[in-house]
């Protein structure tokens, strides 16, 4: 049995609520109450759809009434599935979030909903999968610059020696004069120590100061009293704006249209620039499909 499908699992508690919710979204009366429990009123209304679709009444969530539940109550007439997203599924995939995440993830579903994200499966699942690989699976709030002298030549080799000018020793363990080395005068850094001020932050990792600067002007279009970032850049990692940030950049992207066509390739150039780790991506949007699809 595949993950995310309910059949006499009850202890699967995200995806018994998700099919209740799916049922609603048909419109079956009297509503259930979401309890992520296969109670008695989700079985009888489980076999009141198998027999009006034709299909097996066993009272289960077979993979086949899963199916015909998310395609069913999109036809006219019957409520969209807005696809339930809880603490377990996230924890499903990260588990072991830093405290800032694991608190922001504790109110997914009502940041989803106000940047659309939620309004599809496919969304869903292609925004928490490139959330999940920015942030190293909610586990990275910093990018991570101390670097050995033998691994900076791979990772910037036309800076560093044997290629590049500088000596890799002189930067080897020096997170703070290795950003101000290599991301100073460039992505908006101006004063000495902004390539430092502004690396990598956050689930989508920021970097740079025109960054954390985009970052706000998109904020405040729904929030006019997110805080000014480049003021003040840790915000960008705190549990009360991470999970908005990254929202808002996704929708401001036009990351929701792309998901919708299962484009993860165009998805992967809008949040990283480019396709850096492509595969791993892939592999990531599987997993979160398997969750909410």
């Amino acid at each position: 049995m595949s993950p995310g499908i309910v059949e006499n699992n009850p202890s699967v508690v995200g995806s018994i609520a998700a099919w209740q919710s799916i049922l609603n979204g048909c419109g079956y009366n009297p509503p259930l109450i979401i309890t992520g429990l296969m109670d008695n009123e989700t079985v009888t209304t489980s076999k009141k759809f198998q027999k009006d679709l034709a299909l097996s009444v066993t009272g289960t969530v077979t993979l086949p009434t899963w199916k015909a539940g998310l395609d069913h109550a999109k036809e006219k007439g019957w409520s969209p599935v807005t696809p339930p997203i809880f603490i377990d599924q996230i924890l499903q995939l990260a588990p072991k979030p830093t405290a800032n995440y694991l608190a922001a993830f504790t109110n997914t579903q009502a940041t989803l909903t106000r940047y659309e994200i939620s309004n599809t499966p496919l969304r869903v699942a292609h925004f928490i999968a490139q959330v999940m690989h920015e942030c190293g699976g909610l586990t990275i709030e910093f990018e991570n610059l101390n670097y050995s002298a033998t691994r900076l030549p791979q990772v910037w080799p036309g800076r560093f020696e044997p290629t590049g000018l500088l000596d890799p020793k002189e930067f080897a363990g020096k997170p703070q004069k290795l950003a101000n080395e290599v991301y100073g005068g460039r992505m908006g850094n101006t004063d000495s120590e902004d390539g430092y001020k502004y690396r990598g932050r956050g689930l989508l990792q920021l970097t740079g100061k025109y960054s954390y600067k985009d970052a706000t002007r998109i904020l405040r279009k729904t929030n006019p009293l997110a805080p000014d970032f480049v003021v003040d850049p840790d915000e960008v990692v705190s549990a009360a704006w991470c999970l908005e940030i990254a929202a808002s950049e996704w929708k401001e992207k036009g990351c929701n249209a792309l998901a919708d066509n299962d484009d993860i390739d165009a998805i992967t150039k809008k949040i990283n620039g480019g396709l850096i780790g492509l595969p791993a991506r892939k592999a990531r949007a599987k997993k979160t499909k398997i969750i909410w699809l």
